[in-house]
């Protein structure tokens, strides 16, 4: 019922968010694939410590998203009428 909500109150800002965070989820998997975990010698791409530093990044920037998304949906608190009765 949030989401429904959400999307009824702001329109298409749900699904930029959605598309966001599916964008950050896609991002992971590719720093996923590029990390060489633990190879030992020489290694061309990106280093483990490198990958898991921007993977912790992402997660806290799709942390981030997913709370929006979920703030996106409330109606409270909403601003009391002016002047007070």
């Amino acid at each position: 019922m949030v989401s429904r909500n959400a999307v009824a109150n702001t329109g298409w800002l749900p699904v930029v968010a959605l598309l966001v965070l599916l964008w950050a989820i896609v991002t992971a998997v590719n720093v996923v694939g590029q990390m060489q975990a633990y190879a030992g010698g020489d290694y061309v791409g990106q280093p483990f410590v490198s990958g898991a530093v921007g993977l912790l990044v992402l997660l806290g920037f799709g942390v981030a998203v997913a709370y929006a998304y979920s703030e996106m949906g409330r109606s409270e608190p909403a601003p009391e009428s002016f002047p007070p009765e």
